[in-house]
């Protein structure tokens, strides 16, 4: 993937994966001052285990696929 912004002339980000693109996010929250490090850590941390919550309990199939 590959990110720009025409405000930002020159600047273009390249990532391979999602995580590459949250590591990123979570480095300039911490240092511009929004966050500390164990945030963003316990942060991911929790989001992790709500996805998993969802995904297994909460996700239902939809239309002719139901009951299988």
């Amino acid at each position: 993937m590959t990110l720009s912004n025409p405000l930002v002339t020159g600047v273009i980000l390249q990532y391979d994966t999602f995580e590459q693109i949250t590591t990123d996010i979570d480095d300039a929250r911490v240092y511009g001052g929004i966050h500390f490090r164990f945030d963003q850590t316990a942060g991911a941390r929790q989001g992790l285990r709500i996805g998993e919550y969802v995904h297994k309990l909460k996700l239902r199939r939809t239309g002719s696929d139901e009951g299988s």
